[in-house]
């Protein structure tokens, strides 16, 4: 069983306080945009709660997420955001990837980043030590990412709890 109680809470309280490193101020923008597609208007928002190392969550990424974005999602009808749910008890490197795609987030490259990741998760879901491939793939447009045991990181990652998800109109 995951032990995510403490941090669970914690991602909570960061998403709610989303200014909390820079002086408390609470951001202007919307802290979504970067893992989300569509436009921030539409009159659906569909929050799909998925493991980068799950394989049915790479078959839905890869068969039926190309049909929702060309008939709901460029069409103006459906807003599509990603959340983070590492299950990290049967997927041990799913925590690592959701990093890595949190870092292409704050770099504007969240959607080339969670492609790559489900196109090429044979390559780094059997991995022992996921990191350094991850890391270094040439998925991030500028700089450095943050390295992904970083306390920065994990406020970062989204919300855990059960697959699936969550329409709001």
């Amino acid at each position: 069983m995951d032990k995510v109680g403490p941090l669970n809470r914690a991602i909570i309280l960061s998403s709610l306080l989303l200014g909390a490193g820079r002086g408390g101020l609470a951001q202007t923008v919307d802290p979504l945009a970067a893992r989300s597609k569509g436009s921030a208007t539409a009159p659906v928002t569909v929050y799909e709660m998925a493991d980068f190392q799950c394989p049915a969550c790479r078959m839905f990424t890869v068969t039926v997420m190309p049909a929702v974005d060309s008939e709901f999602i460029r069409t103006g009808k459906v807003r599509w955001v990603f959340v983070n749910l590492p299950l990290t008890s049967i997927h041990p490197n799913a925590l690592a990837a959701a990093v890595v795609a949190m870092c292409a987030a704050r770099q504007g490259r969240f959607w080339q980043t969670h492609d790559a990741l489900y196109l090429h998760q044979d390559a780094w879901a059997r991995l022992t030590q996921p990191r350094p491939f991850l890391l270094y793939r040439g998925w991030f447009a500028r700089g450095r990412p943050l390295h992904a045991g970083s306390d920065a990181a994990r406020p970062r990652l989204g919300l855990y709890g059960a697959y699936g998800f969550a329409a709001q109109s």
